[in-house]
């Protein structure tokens, strides 16, 4: 084998490690965001759960308002019947014009004030027949959200501990793999994978690096083709290879 075939050996070499680094460092970066998502997925979901919670104890607590005015409008039209009781009895005993008329007056007051607070019982009574109904309706959709969340973290802790398991072993294999590349050629391709967002290496196709779309000068595209240096895109600095698959 000829001096430059050995070089484009290397070449080619340093390129498909480099690759095979960067598409482990890729699997890594996506692993770790489904892993950081994972609280802030529980978080956002444990809030609505919260929220419909709150919601709940707000319907409640209307209902047991709205209960307890009825009950004390109720108490006031049994106070009154009582008076009304007393005042039955009295009438039939008074002989005094004067009297007999008061007492006939609050009567006729108690009577019509029983008859507006009867009413607005009944009206109660059937608001609060719909705020039942209200009421189950929140908590038969809230047992439902409690199950599903129940579910969810159970399976996002499941993810979790499976996730961490697969990204040690990334982990490793990345190590393993980057012992293959000299320091100095490693320290520069984390340097453009940090910089260019993932896409340290990009495909020359077409006459085009892949990462930045821009046309590469006719010298670049020639140096490719002869791979015993690593060639960068001018405009974005991404090592380029072609894909020879």
């Amino acid at each position: 084998m000829s001096s430059g075939a050995a070089r484009q050996d290397v070449g080619a070499s340093v390129l498909a490690r480099l690759r095979a680094v960067q598409d482990l460092d890729r699997a890594v970066a996506s692993l770790q965001r489904s892993i950081d998502d994972l609280p802030v997925e529980r978080e956002g979901r444990e809030g609505v759960l919260v929220e419909s919670e709150d919601g709940l104890a707000a319907i409640e607590a209307a209902v047991l308002e709205r209960q307890m005015e009825a009950d004390a409008v109720e108490l006031e039209i049994k106070q009154r019947e009582a008076r009304l009781e007393e005042l039955k009895v009295r009438v039939n005993t008074v002989r005094d014009t004067a009297q007999m008329l008061a007492i006939q007056n609050e009567m006729r007051t108690l009577g019509k004030a029983n008859g507006v607070d009867e009413t607005r019982v009944l009206e109660a009574m059937e608001a609060l027949e719909s705020a039942g109904i209200e009421v189950a309706e929140a908590q038969s959709a809230l047992e439902v959200q409690r199950t599903d969340h129940a579910e969810f973290v159970a399976a996002a802790e499941k993810d979790d501990a499976e996730w961490k398991v697969r990204m040690a072993v990334l982990a490793d294999e990345r190590a393993e793999a980057a012992t293959a590349l000299d320091g100095e050629t490693l320290d520069h391709y984390e340097r453009l994978f940090q910089a260019r967002e993932g896409t340290a290496l990009s495909e020359c196709k077409g006459g085009q690096c892949q990462g930045c779309y821009t046309s590469l000068p006719q010298n670049v595209a020639v140096r490719l083709h002869q791979p015993e240096l690593l060639t960068t895109c001018p405009t974005c600095s991404r090592i380029l290879y072609l894909d020879e698959d």
